[in-house]
């Protein structure tokens, strides 16, 4: 008798077991995907490769926890120096909380370079506000206000969220909502699943004790898919397994990042002195031939990543304003456009926001005459914002009520002044001749019968810069991958 009981128990059990089963995989078919995991947890290493040089590694880790998704986006750039022999090691940490339907709940930021270390970080309440702190250096932080057309990702999680959708096929769309954690804004981007290949990559490593570096012990084949999209007006091809972790990154005017061991990645890295700039086929390296000379033709040589094969006929990077382009030259100083561009909706971030300040500015940009705004704009910027050091980021109504800001905080003061006053304008990036030499900056462009720079720290002279990004990515960790391997060659060009 008792036999038989303890049997009918265990079938009673099991019986019991299956039907929650049942029941568990019915609500996951009608759509109770919350109580499922959208993706599994995982890491990848990728190394950041200029030429043959490794400079750099950035690491994606996704973890499972009560809360919902843990994803950790840590990037370490060497960069080159700004005084000769001094080594610039720039750190950046991503932190970011998704629910399991791989909606954003929070993010943290901390960045830490030679300039100090800068953090912020954020909350999203439902699918309508984003809450962000954010502040400068020796200045209290501020609380900002993002309102959200919906569920939002971050940038880095632009392959997780399309693996989460299901094995790519070719030809796929995936359109998503971006919210840019330095610049506070939502942007809807689209990406194509344009093909499909199997990579050979380093799993696992042996230390070999000649050469005191750790070696590649075995490789495995990863199926994997390419992900097309426009990035900052420039194409990116992101391959990515079924998972969602990325294996190859390739910016078309940067570095090339590649999936491989940790210990090749990341301890033979760290292991390294920091690379010196100064030569070899990875320097970047813009010549402006005579010293002093204004070119009037700009020149790509030495790019040879597979996206730059078949660029894209517009750019919105390179192409228009004072800058047209032809395949692969630029021409500075061409005829203006003269179709005013129509500004993305939801543009506005919370750091542009007018106040009485930016306000009374922005009626006395409207009463200077048209043709001489931008310049006007940036000689009163100079006179009434000092250029201050440091890391952070304050809203434009803070930096014109203290008077001081950095260099991207004085281009995000113009375009907000322009844009109180009715006229397009963005922040953008690229090369700009300072100093005898060209270097990478930050700048404003205002639209006056075209895109007209408004740099207040250099001053903007016909033909001096050349424009490789739009957005707020003007943090030299940025800059360093995006166009990390451009070659500029200045000539003169066509009569």
């Amino acid at each position: 008798m008792n036999r038989r009981v303890a049997a009918t128990v265990i079938l009673a059990s099991w019986g019991a077991a299956l039907g929650w089963l049942a029941l568990r995989e019915g609500s996951r078919a009608s759509g109770g995907s919350e109580s499922s995991w959208p993706i599994p947890p995982g890491s990848a290493f990728q190394a950041i490769q200029l030429g043959i040089r490794q400079v750099g590694v950035a690491t994606l880790t996704v973890d499972t926890i009560p809360e919902g998704l843990r994803v950790v986006e840590l990037t370490t750039v060497d960069l080159p120096a700004i005084v000769s022999g001094a080594a610039r090691r720039t750190t950046h940490r991503l932190e970011s909380l998704y629910s399991r339907r791989l909606t954003l709940l929070s993010w943290q930021s901390d960045l830490l370079s030679e300039q100090g270390r800068e953090r912020s970080g954020g909350t999203v309440s439902g699918d309508t506000i984003a809450t962000a702190i954010q502040s400068a250096a020796g200045m209290p932080p501020e609380t900002l206000h993002v309102r959200l057309p919906g569920p939002v990702i971050l940038p880095g999680a632009v392959t997780l969220a399309a693996a989460a959708q299901g094995i790519p096929r070719r030809g796929m769309l995936y359109e998503f909502l971006l919210l840019d954690p330095i610049e506070l804004v939502v942007r809807s981007v689209r990406y194509t699943a344009a093909q499909e290949s199997v990579f050979t990559v380093v799993d696992s490593a042996d230390f070999n004790p000649t050469i005191r570096r750790w070696a590649a012990a075995h490789a495995d084949t990863i199926r994997a898919w390419r992900l097309e999209g426009v990035e900052s007006g420039l194409p990116v091809s992101r391959w990515t397994d079924a998972a969602g972790l990325p294996i190859r990154v390739l910016h078309p005017l940067g570095a090339v990042m590649q999936r491989s061991a940790f210990e090749l990645v990341n301890t033979n890295f760290r292991a390294r002195p920091a690379p010196m700039w100064d030569s070899g086929a990875a320097m970047p390296s813009y010549r402006p031939g005579a010293e002093g000379a204004r070119p009037e033709v700009y020149q790509w040589v030495g790019l040879g990543l597979a996206p730059l094969e078949r660029l894209p006929a517009i750019l919105p990077a390179l192409d228009g304003g004072f800058q047209r382009r032809s395949a692969d030259t630029l021409y500075p100083s061409v005829p203006a456009d003269t179709t005013p561009p129509v500004m993305p909706p939801g543009g506005n971030s919370p750091l542009l926001e007018a106040d009485s300040v930016v306000q009374a500015l922005a009626e006395w940009l409207q009463a200077t005459p048209s043709g001489t705004r931008a310049r006007a704009l940036e000689t009163r910027l100079r006179q009434t914002v000092r250029l201050r050091e440091g890391p952070g980021v304050s809203p434009a109504r803070t930096i014109l009520r203290r008077g001081t800001g950095t260099e991207a905080e004085r281009s995000l003061a113009a375009v907000a002044i322009a844009r109180a006053a009715g006229l397009p304008a963005r922040r953008v990036w690229g090369v700009t001749w300072l100093d005898g030499a060209w270097r990478l900056r930050p700048w404003a462009e205002v639209w006056e019968v075209g895109w007209t720079p408004v740099d207040v720290g250099a001053g903007a002279r016909p033909g001096d810069r050349v424009r490789l990004g739009i957005g707020a990515d003007a943090r030299y960790l940025d800059l360093a991958v995006r166009a990390g391997r451009l070659r500029l060659e200045f000539g003169k060009g066509p009569s």
